[in-house]
């Protein structure tokens, strides 16, 4: 080829990387998939010969007994997801195990405690025993790991939506599924299934837990950090993401990496955390947030990880008050239970029971208002809502001459209980946002300001 030739050969393939490199798909970042995909149910996560330890708790110098055997660890999504394990000793450990005392099987898994599997009244139970299995024990990880990208699963975070445009390989389509958050140097990215629409349909229909994210957690200046404060940021999201739904979603697998290992982890990470936070099925729940509102949960976040880190008495109390709102969201409960679970919540602020002079001082305290106006089933009717909520609060419990509250009254106690309860929440992390408000939203998926202070 002439040097003229060659020229113009280097030219059109300058055009076209530089076409390439300016089109508008190079523009979004590939989505995440989880290490073991978005459709895994069964894992078999460990297989390996180990020994397993039989501690005898009256002996005093803590005498023990080693068994040889195979380990397995395995992660199963259905009926509930948990992490089992089983142990097959190579030899009958009865000759070993000859006292009446009661024992404790223990075994100790990488970066994690010594871990109690199995206690029995005696170790003959265990000697006889051809095979053993159970669930694993929650246990928090140890060792100071360094790491610098985290990968985890998210179970029943429930539909499709985001912030950012992300590419998706396997449907070869761009779609807005992604979350991106920052909080004291920590940065969350949450992808969603590119064909979860669908898949989560069927999960709501058969109250299923699939994984509708992936999700990674980084350092904004990407620098190495302990894996073990990782594990601290996550508990603080699950709490976040359950109080943004209404229910308690899962944080499940999460493995620590020398560095970014791409779209998909399928390198062995440092570090995994066997272990995957309380989930609850898929079900369709109204929170307080409802499609629209993504933008706002950024500052939320911050806001709520800036409470879990500093304050260890008001994140305790938003532990309560969200465990208790998502149990008042169940429906597949009593009302009756649903509105009690829900003033326990309440109570929290004074922990003490809350009478309707009580109630109303908690909501002055917070600038809320006592009066509600319900223009979705009372056609603009306004009512004292701490007052119709203590009452029927008293009515269940205490059993009131006045008689049993009614199918109706229940139903609108329940919806005040959530009311005050979200917007106690959303005042305490500084929410000046929109909420989806019970009494005034007319449409599905409306938005409205929060109460101005005072009224």
């Amino acid at each position: 080829m002439s040097d003229v030739a060659a020229n113009r050969q280097s030219q059109s393939d300058g055009h076209t990387v530089a076409a390439r490199a300016s089109s508008p798909r190079d523009s979004i970042p590939t989505g995440m998939a989880p290490r073991y995909g978005f459709d895994t149910t069964e894992l078999e996560l460990l297989v390996s010969d180990d020994v397993a330890t039989v501690i005898y708790p009256s002996a005093l110098d803590g005498g023990t007994v080693e068994i040889g055997g195979q380990f397995r660890l395995s992660f199963t999504v259905n009926p509930t997801p948990r992490f089992t394990w089983s142990f097959d000793p190579r030899e009958a450990p009865g000759l070993s195990l000859c006292t009446d005392e009661t024992a404790s099987l223990r075994c100790r898994l990488p970066h994690a405690p010594e871990l109690e599997l199995r206690r029995t009244d005696t170790p003959w139970k265990l000697a006889k025993a051809v095979s053993l299995s159970g669930f694993l024990p929650v246990y928090d990880p140890v060792g100071d790991v360094d790491v610098r990208d985290v990968r985890f699963s998210v179970f029943n975070w429930g539909d499709a939506f985001g912030t950012t445009l992300i590419w998706c390989d396997s449907t070869k389509r761009s779609v807005q599924n992604r979350h991106q958050w920052s909080s004291e140097g920590w940065e969350i990215i949450l992808d969603a299934d590119p064909d979860l629409d669908q898949k989560w349909e069927n999960a709501k229909h058969s109250r299923e837990f699939v994984v509708t994210h992936c999700g990674r957690l980084t350092r904004t200046d990407k620098q190495p950090f302990l894996f073990s404060d990782a594990h601290e940021v996550l508990g603080c999201l699950h709490w976040f993401l359950s109080f943004v739904r209404g229910r308690r979603v899962g944080i499940a697998l999460a493995s620590g990496f020398t560095d970014d290992p791409g779209p998909q982890a399928r390198e062995e990470p440092l570090i995994t955390h066997w272990n995957v936070t309380q989930v609850d099925e898929a079900v369709t729940v109204q929170s307080w947030f409802t499609p629209g509102m993504e933008r706002e949960l950024g500052c939320l976040f911050q806001a709520f990880h800036r409470i879990w880190r500093g304050d260890k008495l008001l994140k305790r109390q938003l532990r309560t008050m969200i465990s208790t709102y998502c149990v008042a969201l169940d429906q597949s409960i009593p009302l009756e239970m649903q509105v009690l679970s829900g003033y326990i919540g309440l109570e929290t602020e004074t922990r003490k029971n809350l009478g309707k002079a009580e109630l109303s001082k908690v909501l002055n305290k917070h600038h809320l208002p006592c009066q509600i106006t319900d223009t979705v089933e009372g056609a603009g009717q306004k009512f004292n809502g701490a007052k119709f909520l203590a009452s029927i609060r008293n009515d269940v419990v205490h059993q009131n001459t006045g008689g049993y509250p009614d199918v109706d009254q229940l139903w609108r106690a329940s919806k005040t209980c959530l009311y005050f309860l979200e917007l106690l929440i959303l005042c305490k992390l500084g929410h000046e946002g929109t909420f989806c408000d019970r009494f005034r939203a007319k449409a599905v998926g409306e938005a409205i300001d929060m109460p101005p202070q005072g009224t």
